[in-house]
């Protein structure tokens, strides 16, 4: 298991968070703010302290803080998660709607430690959606109501809706008379409902502002009265009996250019002040209103003398900007209005019968259909949603009502379509936008991330569309293309890669990436003005008779203009208009942050992934006798590549170094790290190959280079004459030894970490290496992909065991395809070693007191140098070193001693191994010049190209001479 330092991890935190553009903050377990990052004090206006604590509560709006308290209590217990709407006082004073989320982070024992949490602005997709919920109930209210009164008071009630405490309706009669409708939310006392409607003094208070909204015909908005309070028309507080009045708008109610009266709508001091958004909402109430009276108006008169004002009637209708029609009792259309023809682009003849169904969404016909049957058959009013081509071939969507009055000629059905395609495709952004930034929160990939893009635009808003991103030199590359037809994308997808345009070109793509600006071609005209396009699409699109228009949108990241995206329409059915515009425009400027990230992610972990492969070994070690596997991937769910490394390599007297390892952290700096550990440990493994000071040279290095971080390691000391391991771990998960008999050995592992470890000189562990046996090293990523480790070192185990017999070449991709189904979280890092019959070395075994036969091995061991490939000045250099070693065997070491001689590798070695006490050699002359102790070991030091002594771990030494040739 990784250690785990607390200090490191809390610093790297904040360094990120300061890094990331977004609004991040961390609590403590009881619920207090201990850090903000820099960029909440830019949302907020105030210094990220002035958050520490409890001064987070400052900024929520007084009314939410007890829903926020009870939300957050009730998941104390079991808390995993948060998310909700809060109301934040921004840097302006006004209030926002804020979304925020938090999430814990737990210890080894599941109790919480801290949160984290993330905020994020969505008061323009809360007010959107409100406005339009209260758009819809006005809507629903007017239609249903028969009359004017109820259908005011109706409408008056749903705009206090989330908008205001208050509604008054004033309408004025044709004699000037002036008639009042108030609705009032609950927390509004009686006593003043009651004095607002009494209430009528036309030079103070409200007054002038309904005289004025009424003679210029347009909305008088104050947005905070207290402020402006010294202005002379603005009403004053006791205007309305004490009423604490903080905002107020008065919108006229106008119908076919005649002011029938206001809507005035009120906010106390407790709510935020109406802002510009709020009075476009009033505005749209007060125009249905307005519609609502005229259509009931009209209604009654329908009602009443239906058939001698019916000439009277069409010609009102025809000024109405609704669809309006009637109908026979089978839906035959016997009338239409002259807005009717002017939208579909009929005449009267022809828009007459059921022409209607020509115009019907071919998608809603069904359900348009079933509606009508029903309602003819219920005899009840009919409302529903739908889609109608207009004259130019664009679908809008309408509300459709129809009402049926039974005449001497039986019955006669009245109907109107309003065009709510405006608020229809409100909602449908909105719903786009929040579900676009979900999925692109979720991955950090260029590829994830441009196929989000891809997906939520075709087919719902476009038939296809691309994506070109700008290079260093600024040109233009496809990096993502996608098709409604799935023929067309199979041909288009060749093209992802491509060169799309050039930065010197000043055609549009680039231009609308170098001024920012989208680029809307309406009239079919782009295939003539896309002389920029390098590539050549005419196969693919010219079956669709070119574009029927296209839309170019500049991807702007902060500063930088990262890209083009282009949204086409191929055929006439459908078409962009300059309404599109704000929605591509916003989608574009929402997207491009993703994809600079996306980007910036990839660009980065491909600096890392190229460094970490460069800094693996190229090759494994070709050593007769073993026969080494390896496999290095990098998780699938890690935010970058991380610090996991495998290595081994031969020295020259033979013996082979493996090391394994697993640099805290992520990215190119882990990364980097990583390489000087490694570098390290082989700078060290060739002046002593003692696992100790391996890993005491690579911690000081990790100390000196990266203090903060650590990192958990492995190195072992593999002697092919002996086959023996020395090896010393830095807390490293235990590696795995599996004999001939398919018995599983763990290996003894303990000491801290590099980076936390303290100096602990001691004897390094030994395990025998037997033909058949293999050594396992990995890195904890094996173990922890199911968040069990004990659970992990079992599936380790099986597919050891599993592996018995398997290739050894191929060993450490077996375990990582048996461990690692579905792939791992977290880098993995996998290193095999497997011992197998190797070539007969030759060897001799003598008595170093038998003079004759030591000088017999001499020279058997001189005639097998003079079969390789040794100059015949090395020959007579190595003459002399192998008697300067049997003659200090002679002298020191008397007894059974086992001689090798190792020529499979790049130099010969020559391995003796005697029984004796056992010493070590420091490679340096004896103080006193004229001894003859130690001379003859200095002067093989001297000859041969490298020459050490071990101590063997059952007694006597292990003297190792490489030859030069």
């Amino acid at each position: 298991m990784r250690a785990r330092d607390s200090g490191a991890e809390e610093r790297f935190f904040r360094s990120f968070s300061e890094g990331v553009p977004a609004y991040v903050f961390s609590l403590t377990h009881d619920g207090s703010v201990e850090f903000a990052n820099d960029w909440i004090s830019e949302l907020f206006g105030i210094e990220s302290s002035a958050l520490l604590g409890d001064g987070w509560r400052a900024l929520v709006l007084p009314d939410d803080i007890p829903a926020i308290a009870t939300a957050l209590e009730s998941r104390a217990s079991n808390f995993t998660a948060y998310a909700g709407d809060w109301r934040l006082r921004r840097g302006d004073g006004a209030y926002r709607w804020t979304h925020v989320r938090i999430v814990p982070e737990r210890d080894v024992a599941g109790r919480i430690v801290r949160f984290f949490g993330a905020c994020v602005d969505v008061d323009a997709q809360r007010r959107a959606i409100e406005a339009f919920e209260v758009l819809a109930a006005s809507d629903a209210t007017a239609a249903t109501a028969q009359d004017i009164d109820t259908m005011l008071a109706s409408v008056a009630r749903s705009s206090l809706k989330g908008i205001a405490d208050i509604a008054i309706f004033d309408l004025f009669e044709g004699d000037g008379r002036k008639k009042r409708t108030v609705a009032a939310a609950a927390a509004v006392s009686a006593e003043v409902l009651a004095a607002i409607e009494a209430y009528d003094e036309p030079q103070e208070g409200l007054g002038p502002l309904i005289r004025s909204a009424m003679a210029a015909r347009q909305s008088v908005h104050v947005p905070v009265v207290d402020v402006m309070a010294a202005r002379s028309e603005l009403p004053r507080r006791e205007a309305l009996l004490g009423t604490a009045i903080r905002s107020i708008v008065v919108a006229p109610v106008i119908a076919r250019d005649r002011a029938l009266g206001t809507l005035t709508l009120l906010r106390t001091v407790d709510l935020v002040p109406f802002d510009f958004q709020d009075v476009r909402i009033v505005e749209e109430i007060a125009r249905r209103t307005a519609l609502a009276i005229e259509f009931i108006e009209l209604s009654k008169a329908a009602r009443t003398e239906i058939i001698k004002r019916d000439e009277r009637f069409h010609q009102i209708a025809d000024a109405i900007p609704q669809l309006m029609y009637t109908t026979d009792e089978f839906g035959s259309f016997d009338w239409v209005n002259q807005r009717w023809l002017e939208y579909t682009g009929y005449d009267l003849q022809r828009a007459l019968g059921h022409a209607w169904r020509d115009i019907l969404h071919p998608d809603d016909a069904a359900s348009v259909a079933r509606d009508w049957e029903a309602t003819r058959e219920l005899g009840e009013p009919y409302q529903g949603e739908f889609r109608l081509r207009g004259g130019d071939g664009v679908y809008r969507w309408f509300l459709g009502r129809a009402t049926s009055v039974r005449t001497s000629e039986g019955l006669k059905w009245y109907g109107t379509n309003t065009d709510i395609d405006d608020a229809r495709r409100a909602t449908r952004t909105l719903r786009l936008f929040a579900d676009v930034g979900e999925a692109l929160s979720e991955s950090l990939e260029l590829g994830a991330t441009l196929d989000v893009v891809m997906h939520a635009v075709v087919p719902a808003y476009a038939d296809w569309a691309i994506i070109a991103l700008a290079d260093e030199s600024g040109d233009l590359y496809v990096s993502a293309i996608h098709h409604d037809d799935a023929a067309k994308q199979r041909k288009l997808a060749e093209r992802v890669g491509k060169l799309y345009a050039r930065a010197t070109r000043s055609e549009e793509p680039t231009l609308a990436a170098r001024e920012r600006q989208p680029i809307l071609h309406r009239d079919g005209s782009y295939l003539a003005a896309a002389g920029h396009i390098e590539f050549d699409a005419s196969d693919v699109f010219g079956a669709n008779r070119g574009f029927a228009s296209v839309l170019e949108l500049p991807l702007i990241a902060g500063r930088d203009a990262r890209g083009t995206m282009t949204v086409c329409m191929a055929a006439d059915t459908r078409a962009f208009d300059p309404n599109d515009v704000p929605f591509f425009t916003e989608l574009a400027r929402r997207i491009a942050p993703a994809i600079a990230n996306a980007e910036l992610y990839e660009r980065e972990r491909r600096v890392a992934q190229s460094f970490q492969h460069a800094a693996l070994p190229a090759a494994l070690p070709a050593v007769d006798g073993f026969v080494f596997s390896a496999v290095y991937e990098a998780g699938r769910a890690e935010a970058l590549v991380g610090g996991d490394w495998y290595d081994a390599f031969t020295l020259l007297d033979g013996r082979i170094i493996v090391s394994i390892g697993d640099v805290q952290g992520s990215g190119l700096r882990a990364a980097v790290t990583m390489a000087q550990i490694r570098q390290a440990i082989r700078g060290v493994a060739h002046v002593s190959a003692d696992p100790a000071l391996m890993l005491e040279s690579a911690d000081r290095a990790l100390r000196n280079e990266n203090p903060e971080a650590f990192a958990t390691a492995f190195v072992g000391v593999i002697d092919p004459i002996d086959k023996l391991v020395w090896y010393e771990s830095a807390g490293h998960p235990a590696s795995m030894l599996r004999l001939a008999d398919n018995a599983i050995q763990e290996l003894r592992t303990g000491g801290l970490p590099l980076g936390l470890r303290e100096p602990d000189r001691h004897q390094a562990d030994i395990a025998e290496l037997p033909v058949g046996s293999v050594l396992y090293l990995y890195t904890d990523g094996l173990i922890e992909s199911t968040r069990d480790m004990l659970a992990g070192e079992d599936l380790v185990r099986e597919g050891i065991a599993e592996a018995c017999g398997s290739d050894p070449s191929a060993l450490a991709k077996a375990l990582y395809a048996r461990v690692l189904i579905d792939g791992s979280r977290d880098d993995v890092a996998i290193l095999t070693v497997s011992v197998v019959p190797g070539k007969e070395r030759p060897h001799w075994t003598i008595d170093a007191g038998d003079a004759i036969a030591t000088n017999r091995t001499r020279a058997q061991i001189l005639a097998v140098l003079e079969t390789t490939s040794m100059h015949a000045t090395a020959l007579r250099v190595a003459e002399q070193i192998v008697a300067e070693v049997i003659g200090n065997l002679s002298r020191h070491a008397p007894g059974r001693t086992d001689v090798y001689l190792d020529a499979t590798g790049t130099l010969p070695v020559l391995h003796v191994c005697d029984s004796g006490s056992g010493f070590e050699y420091t490679p340096k002359l004896a103080p006193d010049v004229y001894s003859e102790r130690g001379r003859g070991l200095f002067l093989i030091s001297k000859l041969a190209a490298a020459f050490n002594v071990t101590l063997r771990p059952r007694g006597g030494s292990h003297m190792r001479v490489v030859f030069n040739v």
